[in-house]
C-alpha cells in the first residue's frame, strides 16, 4: 500500500491512503465554505483510532 504526501488539497483522492499521526486514513469529503474549509478523513479498518478527523488547510499540509 503506497502512502501519499499532500502538497495541494485539490489533489486529495478517496482511493489513496494518507498517514496522519501514525494512523492510515482515507479521504472522505470537504465540509464548510469559503475560508473555513475542512477536509474529513476516515481511518482504515484495523487501525487503533476509529473516529473520523477533520483538518483545515494548514493542518492538512503539516500532518500529511
Amino acid at each position: 500500500m503506497k502512502l501519499n504526501p499532500v502538497y495541494e488539497p485539490k489533489t486529495l483522492n478517496p482511493s489513496k491512503v494518507y498517514l496522519i499521526d501514525s494512523t492510515q486514513y482515507r479521504y472522505l469529503r470537504i465540509e464548510g465554505t469559503g475560508k473555513h474549509i475542512k477536509y474529513v478523513f476516515s481511518p482504515l479498518p484495523n487501525q487503533r483510532k476509529t473516529s473520523d478527523i477533520s483538518l483545515n488547510n494548514t493542518k492538512l499540509t503539516i500532518k500529511c
